[in-house]
C-alpha cells in the first residue's frame, strides 16, 4: 500500500467547510473528507511546530522525547516511523518543511525542498527587559494583505509542483512508498492573492469575533506573554484581526487548491 501524507502548517480546522466553515472555501479538502474519515478527537500534542512535529514522527508526548518547543529538533535519537518505513523496505520521500535537525537520520531517503532548524538559544527569550533583544517580527507579521506576486505563496507553489512530479513521474513502481508533503504558507503573514481577498474582505465582520480574540493577555501562560514581550507584541485592534481573518481565509482556500493539485 502506497501513501501520499500531506501536513498543512498552522491549520485551524475551524476554517474548512467539512468543518461546518460557511466562508471559506476548502472543496478538495470537504471532498477527503466525504470520501474517507475524519479523526474529530485527535489533537496536536503541542501547538507549537517543533515539537508537534517531532511527537507525531514518534507517536510520543514531548515530555517523553524532550522536545519542548522550537529551541529543540527532532534528530531521529528516538525511534520514529521514518526509520521503521526504510527499515521495512518502504520509500520514505518527504517534500517541503520539516523542521528536524538537519543532517540528522530520521529514516527520509529522498527529501526535497526541505527546511530544518538548527537547536536555538532559548536563554534570550528570560533575559530581564532592559536588555532584551527587541525586534520588529511582530509588526511585520501584522503586515496581512492582498498581492498580485506569485512571490508571497510560491513556497507552497514549488511544493506542490514538487510533489505532482514525484507523484507522476519519480514514484518508485517497485516497492511501496510514503510520500510526505509539508505546506507552510498559512504562516503569517498572509498575502493571498488580490481576487480572493476581495472575494473574503466583506464575508469576515467585526461581529463574528468572539471572546479567544479579546482575551486579557495576562490571563495567558507565562511563557506566552514573555514571548509576546520579546517580539514588541501588543493586543490586536479589531480592523487589524479582521484582515488577518481575511487574509487567513483567502490563504485556507489558496492551500485547498494546492492539496487538489496533489491529489489530482
Amino acid at each position: 500500500m502506497n501513501t501520499v501524507f500531506i501536513l498543512s502548517d498552522r491549520h485551524n480546522a475551524e476554517f474548512a467547510g467539512c468543518y461546518g466553515n460557511t466562508i471559506t472555501r476548502t472543496p478538495n479538502m470537504d471532498a477527503l473528507a466525504e470520501t474517507g474519515l475524519r479523526f474529530e478527537s485527535a489533537y496536536c500534542v503541542s501547538p507549537i511546530c517543533s515539537p508537534t512535529r517531532a511527537a507525531m514522527m514518534t507517536g510520543r508526548y514531548v515530555h517523553e522525547i524532550g522536545v519542548w518547543d522550537n529551541a529543540f529538533t527532532y534528530g531521529g535519537d528516538h525511534e520514529g516511523w521514518g526509520r521503521h518505513f526504510s527499515s521495512s523496505g518502504v520509500r520514505f520521500a518527504t517534500i517541503g518543511k520539516l523542521d528536524f535537525c538537519p543532517g540528522s537520520d530520521c529514516g527520509i531517503q529522498e527529501s526535497y525542498l526541505a527546511t530544518h532548524r538548527d537547536k536555538l538559544d532559548i536563554h534570550s527569550l528570560f533575559r530581564e527587559e532592559e536588555i532584551l533583544p527587541r525586534d520588529d517580527l511582530f509588526r511585520r507579521h501584522l503586515e496581512t494583505g492582498p498581492t498580485d506576486s506569485i512571490c508571497a505563496y510560491s513556497e507552497d507553489h514549488e511544493v506542490a509542483e514538487r510533489a505532482s512530479r514525484w507523484l507522476e513521474v519519480e514514484r518508485p513502481t517497485d516497492e511501496p512508498w510514503v510520500l510526505f508533503v509539508n505546506f507552510n504558507n498559512l504562516h503569517r503573514p498572509w498575502h493571498p492573492p488580490e481576487d480572493l481577498w476581495d472575494h473574503y474582505d466583506p464575508l469576515v465582520v467585526l461581529d463574528e469575533l468572539d471572546e479567544r480574540f479579546t482575551e486579557d493577555l495576562s490571563r495567558l501562560h507565562p511563557y506566552h506573554r514573555i514571548f509576546i514581550r520579546h517580539h514588541n507584541g501588543e493586543r490586536l485592534g479589531g480592523e487589524t484581526m479582521r484582515r488577518a481573518l481575511v487574509g487567513y481565509h483567502a490563504s485556507c482556500e489558496v492551500l485547498d487548491g494546492h492539496v487538489g493539485q496533489v491529489l489530482e
